[in-house]
């Protein structure tokens, strides 16, 4: 099997898993323009943990790459993930935290597990099993996200209760927009570099569907914790 040929395979495996994420509730509310700020303000704030360990996913990914080239697409990658912790603050002060409130925030335990998985599957797992869940599944996520509730941010967000969109607050979403998906695919050239066994590939496909599942797991966490009903 090419490498291609399982990097198509695995992306294709992998679609139904991102759309139950695309149609988690809180997503869908906030794309309707009905999640609270109060609901949206926590979740930026648990996600930055996710957004600041990514740099370091990577990097544990990198020693274990073998060959040049994809050391040199690691490193490349490394450098621009480190930029994006800092946007990311970016986007929380632009709905009103401060970045103590941020550093401050304890994680509920759906975005804890999420965090722990990708540490363990990255520290732990296999080259092939690390870049399907990082590489693959979550690098592709982000651009996925943004389509889904970007223009309900300006529409029904800009100028509520002290939040302020503008494009210095919106840098992260703008880095991502564009870069996310080309990662995602040379991501799924890495995995199939590395998934050389009928095994590791599909220790591949489960490492980058639960991290997925993860995700969803991790949105619903913060909406069943802080959305709409949260204080029923």
């Amino acid at each position: 099997m090419s490498t291609h040929t399982f990097g198509d395979e695995l992306l294709a495996y992998l679609e139904p898993y991102r759309q139950a994420v695309l149609e988690s509730p809180m997503l869908g509310d906030c794309a309707r323009g009905a999640l609270p700020v109060s609901t949206i303000r926590a979740w930026v704030a648990q996600q930055y943990q996710y957004v600041h360990a990514f740099p370091a996913w990577f990097g544990a990914m990198l020693g274990k790459a073998s060959d040049s080239e994809t050391r040199e697409a690691l490193m490349l990658n490394i450098l621009e993930e480190r930029t994006h912790p800092a946007l990311w603050l970016q986007l929380t002060r632009a709905w009103g935290l401060s970045d103590d409130e941020v550093f401050a925030t304890e994680l509920c335990p759906e975005m804890q597990a999420l965090n722990d998985y990708l540490w363990l599957v990255t520290r732990d797992g296999h080259i092939a099993e690390a870049a399907a869940a990082v590489g693959v599944a979550l690098e592709g996520m982000s651009k996925a996200v943004i389509d889904r509730v970007g223009p309900a941010l300006h529409r029904y967000y800009h100028g509520r209760d002290g939040v302020v969109l503008d494009r210095f607050g919106l840098m992260w979403l703008e880095a991502h927009a564009t870069a996310d998906p080309e990662h995602s695919r040379e991501g799924a050239v890495v995995v199939a570099r590395y998934a050389t066994t009928p095994e590791l590939r599909s220790r591949a496909k489960f490492a980058g569907r639960r991290a997925l599942e993860f995700l969803r797991l991790g949105f619903d966490g913060v909406y069943r914790r802080f959305g709409p009903e949260s204080a029923a």
